[in-house]
């Protein structure tokens, strides 16, 4: 998601920071060469090609040809994900709380396009706008809406994963995004 200030994107600042995080926790050299599985050197070795494609582009389109470059260094969550997932205690409390983000992703999203179907008004006027942008700050394109409210409702049905967090309203809140989320297309 951009924010309207070139260039920083959510997704490039979530990756900063928890790269950064990582070599805080575990050291620069865990952090870059922590895990030898197949799967990793196969992403690394997708990710040096992508370096070596990229370094040419940068002079001639300077941020665009590192921002179209988030095809491969994307893959620097694979390892952040290994990170965590090898850390049962904290990767437990990051999942806890993906699952309620997600949660609430699924409620508003489904509310969000129920409002602009029958009333034509979203719940992203109700947050503050980016004056810079002059977008809301709760703004999301409905292909973002529906990849979350998918995501939120495919956690919801997972009674292992939503287990103690949504209760009883795990499996209505699935049917209802998954009954808004078609007519959204």
């Amino acid at each position: 998601t951009y924010l309207g200030i070139p260039p920083l994107y959510i997704g490039e600042m979530t990756l900063i920071v928890s790269v950064l995080w990582m070599v805080n926790r575990y050291g620069l050299k865990r952090t870059l060469i922590g895990n030898e599985s197949l799967l990793a050197c196969l992403i690394a070795s997708y990710m040096a090609l992508g370096v070596v494609l990229t370094l040419p582009g940068i002079a001639e389109h300077g941020v665009e040809a590192i921002r179209d470059a988030a095809i491969w260094y994307y893959c620097i969550f694979f390892f952040i994900g290994h990170a965590l997932g090898a850390d049962a205690v904290l990767g437990r409390k990051v999942w806890r709380s993906m699952v309620i983000a997600w949660g609430f992703a699924l409620v508003w999203g489904s509310v969000d396009q129920l409002c602009q179907l029958t009333m034509n008004w979203t719940l992203a006027t109700l947050g503050p706008v980016l004056p810079w942008r002059g977008e809301p700050l709760f703004f999301n394109s409905n292909y973002e809406q529906i990849q979350h409210m998918g995501l939120a409702a495919l956690i919801a049905l997972h009674p292992r994963i939503s287990q103690g967090h949504l209760g009883r309203w795990r499996v209505p809140l699935a049917i209802v995004s998954l009954i808004v989320m078609p007519l959204t297309f």
